[in-house]
């Protein structure tokens, strides 16, 4: 029955929003810890300036300045926070919102409430909500983090939240469940992966290479004891006290990596998750992936997992 369900809600993905154009969207700079700090930031600052609720709540445009002010993806003449509140439907509008990133070309799981998350979902993807299964996005929030048994948490406003309760929440219990879809839009491209940075926190590795086979030395060190923060990000500590970093630059995709002694800032954020044999670290910093280059220098900036970014953690 599930499956059924399933079914249905992709045929409605497919056919009653606009249909997915598979572009290269995972080339985009995107600040996954930049996303989050904003949405904690300002999920209760009585400073931010939200849109009124009698225009209609504040979800859309929360969401949107999360991902742009604080995680860089670029606005465009279409979706822009610059335009009066209800001209730039894209940046406030849930079912224009929805669509634009639809037709952006992320890839988009979609559940009925009452289903499980049977598929990846991480930290910087986002989530809409049809309330009323009427083909009408309804409201929409971002995701900061996981519970311990691995449930999506969200930010959102109207009303506030910050990663305090499930992607249920936002959900009225009275409703029938099986008639509320929920669609998951994926900011980076992480499917078919599991991720097992906390599996990692206080342990010593090193990074090797399974495409040259070699040991990764950054800067004279090959070792490096993993240190979580609160959000559940890794930090990567040499012994003499220093953190792997990249350096991000929304304008240069090559961001080499290097070492730097400094308390972990964002830039020496990562997640590490695994496929099949291998372990595939990806850069909170600019939502890319750790890599060999053909000169052997680790940078982030792999789109997408390939055998440039697969590692063994010894």
């Amino acid at each position: 029955m599930r499956k059924v369900l399933s079914l249905v809600v992709a045929f409605v993905l497919c056919f009653c929003f606009p249909m997915i154009v598979f572009a290269n969207c995972y080339d985009n700079y995107y600040s996954i810890h930049g996303a989050i700090a904003y949405a904690e930031k300002n999920a209760y600052n009585p400073e931010y300036q939200p849109i009124p609720d009698e225009k209609g709540g504040d979800c859309t445009n929360f969401v949107s300045h999360c991902i742009t002010e604080g995680g860089g993806i670029p606005e465009d003449g279409t979706f822009n926070k610059n335009a009066s509140i209800w001209n730039s439907y894209t940046y406030t509008y849930t079912p224009s919102f929805y669509k634009y990133f639809a037709s952006k070309g992320y890839k988009i799981d979609a559940i009925f409430a009452n289903c499980p998350v049977s598929f990846n979902v991480n930290p910087g993807d986002l989530v809409i909500y049809d309330f009323d299964y009427d083909h009408e996005a309804d409201h929409a929030a971002i995701v900061v983090g996981k519970s311990a048994d691995g449930i999506p948490l969200i930010a959102e406003h109207s009303p506030p939240l910050f990663c305090n309760g499930s992607y249920l929440a936002p959900i009225n219990p009275q409703k029938d469940m099986s008639k509320v879809a929920i669609y998951f839009i994926h900011m980076t491209n992480t499917q078919g992966m599991t991720d097992v940075t906390s599996q990692f926190d206080g342990r010593e590795i090193c990074l090797y290479s399974k495409k040259i086979g070699e040991t990764i030395s950054v800067d004279g060190r090959n070792r490096f004891t993993v240190t979580c923060n609160s959000y559940g990000e890794a930090g990567f500590k040499t012994s003499d006290g220093c953190y792997l970093s990249v350096n991000i630059n929304e304008n240069d995709k090559s961001s080499p990596a290097f070492v730097r002694e400094k308390e972990q800032q964002y830039w020496e954020s990562y997640r590490i998750f695994t496929k099949g044999n291998s372990y595939y670290i990806q850069s909170m910093a600019n939502g890319k992936w750790l890599q060999i280059d053909d000169k052997y220098v680790l940078r982030a900036r792999g789109s997408s997992a390939s055998t440039w970014e697969e590692f063994e953690l010894r």
